[in-house]
């Protein structure tokens, strides 16, 4: 992934946090997409809540590596599945640095 990319949250969601959880739900044409509801742990919601920021990769391996026990190279591998599971479902989305 470029390392100088920046990821943002889809303005098209719907998000509730319950608990220790995050819940996002597409909205297309006015209407939830329940099909489609995605759930993000407790890791997953930190990583969501960075994206209103704007970050690069690297910003969010380093937070990552700051708030939890988690080694840089652990870490690059999460946030980097973590985004690509987000733009593939249009959750996010990677813009020019």
């Amino acid at each position: 992934m470029n390392e100088e990319a920046r990821y943002e949250r889809d303005p098209n969601l719907v998000m509730r946090r319950i608990g220790g959880e995050t819940i996002l739900v597409p909205v297309r044409g006015r209407v939830g997409d329940l099909e489609a509801i995605y759930t993000l742990d407790e890791v997953g919601s930190t990583l969501w809540t960075l994206l209103a920021e704007r970050p690069t990769l690297p910003e969010m391996v380093n937070a990552l590596c700051a708030e939890y026990d988690v080694s840089p190279e652990t870490a690059r591998v999460d946030v980097d599945e973590f985004l690509k599971t987000l733009v593939s479902g249009g959750l996010a989305h990677r813009r020019a640095g």
